[in-house]
């Protein structure tokens, strides 16, 4: 799931008189960048590597923007799937200073048709004799539907390549086989139905290894915020 962030900057030096709000005036100009499954292929770039980035994004302005930053973003190829049923998504985030004041999102979370799923496996397929790491960035946006997940990860795994996946799902049984999942704690919690107190490291570790038991993966990576990573 690709996203375009936004940023608008301003400062809040009043309240509005028509309701108990923060007035924010801007100061700057929109800041736009990728996120989303944008954000993953930006950091792999980043990190030295090439990335091919496969997606979907709607016949919008915003689509238009995504892939003139795809395009700006040195090492990074992409095929990015037009489907005019869908919007692009698009995060955009009203911040003062170092405070978020609110955040406005345009998406659509129903799953993708069938003629957009077949695109991105073509797409997928003629690209992924050239890499050695598929990583599946899913933001729960109806992107990465049960069907579409299920034969990327056996085509990954049959032609021998790593399978990182960033879940979003509850239901981890549609990652299955993945060689590495990377949970936050919250996801972990969810995906096992577990509300476990307290939460330290024993029920991290107990957790992982029934999930990993469960559906064949061969580590968990959870992501504690400021407790760091089991």
């Amino acid at each position: 799931d690709i996203i375009l962030d936004t940023y608008s900057q301003g400062l809040v030096e009043r309240i509005s008189p028509e309701a108990p709000i923060p007035v924010l005036r801007l100061t700057e100009s929109d800041k736009e960048v990728l996120g989303g499954s944008g954000n993953v292929a930006r950091n792999v770039t980043a990190a030295g590597d090439r990335c091919h980035l496969i997606s979907v994004i709607g016949n919008d302005n915003d689509g238009k923007i995504l892939m003139q930053l795809c395009k700006k973003t040195q090492n990074l190829t992409f095929d990015l799937v037009i489907d005019k049923e869908r919007c692009t998504t698009m995060k955009r985030r009203f911040v003062s200073g170092n405070q978020q004041v609110l955040r406005v999102d345009r998406e659509s979370r129903k799953n993708i048709s069938k003629k957009t799923e077949e695109k991105i496996l073509v797409k997928f397929n003629s690209q992924l004799k050239e890499a050695s790491v598929v990583i599946i960035s899913d933001y729960n946006k109806g992107v990465l539907n049960k069907n579409l997940l299920e034969k990327i990860i056996k085509t990954s795994k049959l032609k021998k390549k790593i399978v990182i996946v960033d879940p979003k799902n509850k239901d981890f049984s549609i990652y299955k086989s993945a060689n590495i999942i990377t949970p936050n704690l919250k996801e972990l919690l969810n995906a096992t139905n577990s509300s476990s107190l307290p939460v330290d490291d024993k029920l991290v570790e107990r957790l992982s290894k029934k999930l990993i038991k469960s559906f064949k993966f061969q580590s968990i990576v959870t992501t504690k915020s400021s407790k760091g990573i089991s």
